[in-house]
């Protein structure tokens, strides 16, 4: 399969094919920049609605596997669910290599040891970047290797600006719906290492045309200046005038592999 078949065994193909096929090519490229093999197992750590698990499992072919954990409660999500999406993807040709777990507790990991471990775009989700690195730590005696992928903090065009003004004030203002609680720069992936694991590879990836960027923008844009200090609304004011001027990119992304 390519990564348009890929896309379609998504839930959200449905919705929003051209938007589905964007992120899951780019998933897809993760995977392959990763060196995920047939008949590896893996595990994937943050798995959300299935985006990379659905490129993970294709690449373990028939005889690999993919266990997809999250915290996250299985109602999560909207308008999609990830139990929805999860059990879209567990009835199509590649469900049988896939488990999901949602409501994870970090820590319990019954069918190991794994040939690796995934964390692929959800490391800004965690509540502090100690438990980031207690989560890194524990991941070491799970697998020999980690698979690791995530914005790169810093903009390299002006059309990125947006996105990661966004993240800050998510991260700042405690913003639900956008969930962002530790945007961790680049340098500060440091995490890995100090976690235990050596960095073998580390590559950059033009992640400009996804749709995550106008996404972050869209949750500051919906909050109300009203109210807040006149520090945290000039934030959102100046993510609303730029966003306005012209269009807005995703930051790049950046991909790691660590022993």
């Amino acid at each position: 399969m390519d990564s348009r078949e890929l896309a379609q065994l998504m839930l959200g193909y449905s919705t929003g094919p051209q938007i589905q096929e964007t992120q899951t090519a780019f998933r897809c490229e993760l995977v392959s920049r990763w060196g995920i093999k047939p008949g590896m197992r893996v595990l994937e750590i943050g798995c959300g609605q299935g985006e990379t698990t659905v490129a993970l499992a294709h690449a373990v072919g028939p005889d690999g596997h993919v266990t997809a954990v999250d915290p996250a409660p299985s109602d999560y999500g909207a308008p999609v669910t990830v139990w929805d999406s999860a059990d879209h993807l567990r009835q199509g040709p590649l469900g049988s290599r896939i488990e999901f777990r949602f409501e994870w507790d970090g820590a319990t990991v019954d069918d190991g040891p794994y040939d690796c471990v995934v964390l692929a775009h959800c490391s800004w989700y965690f509540d502090s970047a100690g438990q980031l690195r207690e989560q890194l730590a524990a991941a070491k005696g799970w697998a020999a290797t980690l698979c690791f992928s995530e914005w790169d903090l810093t903009p390299r065009t002006l059309a990125q600006v947006p996105h990661h003004l966004a993240v800050l004030a998510q991260a700042q203002l405690g913003i639900d719906a956008g969930n962002i609680r530790t945007p961790l720069s680049r340098a500060r992936a440091a995490a890995l290492t100090e976690a235990g694991w050596r960095i073998v590879a580390d590559e950059s990836v033009d992640s400009r045309g996804l749709q995550d960027g106008g996404w972050e923008v869209d949750v500051c844009r919906a909050e109300e200046s009203a109210g807040r200090s006149s520090f945290v609304a000039s934030q959102l004011d100046v993510i609303r005038s730029m966003a306005e001027s012209g269009d807005v990119m995703s930051l790049d992304s950046y991909t790691v592999v660590a022993v």
